[in-house]
């Protein structure tokens, strides 16, 4: 049995894959940190959902696009770059329904929470929404209104 022992070659090969990966980790915060400067250099505000990283890394279907992105550590340095400029960074409650609540009235649509419906229409207004936009542009509100409770005002 060969257990225990390892051939050259399969050292070889772990240097290498390991090599990759911390190309690829470079690449990734090299990319995160021209973006969060791009963010801090143009932007007054900087407003997110509070998600609960950890949590949704449980999920084998999001895991792995998650981690491949470093959601958590771009929001660090994004709020450390805003922060040192003298901005904002502001997180949204991941309580907040931002994507159950209709942006044009305000209406709060309980039947859309299940993850598979993608689009909805208000049955208050009438509206049209798709869940990601129609979530984006909520959080993006609370996060004014957020802002506005703190004596803040954005022009935009």
């Amino acid at each position: 049995s060969t257990q225990g022992y390892s051939s050259a070659a399969s050292d070889v090969y772990k240097r290498q894959v390991a090599k990759e990966q911390r190309k690829t980790a470079d690449q990734r915060r090299d990319f995160h940190h021209k973006l969060a400067r791009a963010i801090a250099d143009n932007y007054t505000a900087f407003i997110c959902e509070d998600l609960a990283v950890k949590n949704m890394m449980k999920n084998r279907h999001l895991s792995k696009a998650i981690a491949s992105v470093g959601w958590s550590q771009f929001l660090t340095i994004v709020k450390y770059k805003m922060e040192k400029a003298g901005k904002y960074f502001r997180r949204v409650s991941r309580w907040f329904p931002s994507s159950q609540t209709c942006r044009c009235c305000g209406y709060k649509n309980t039947e859309v929470k299940d993850l598979k419906v993608r689009e909805w229409t208000c049955p208050q207004c009438g509206t049209w929404h798709d869940r990601d936009e129609n979530a984006q542009k909520n959080i993006h509100a609370e996060g004014l209104s957020i802002l506005k409770s703190e004596g803040i005002q954005i022009i935009m």
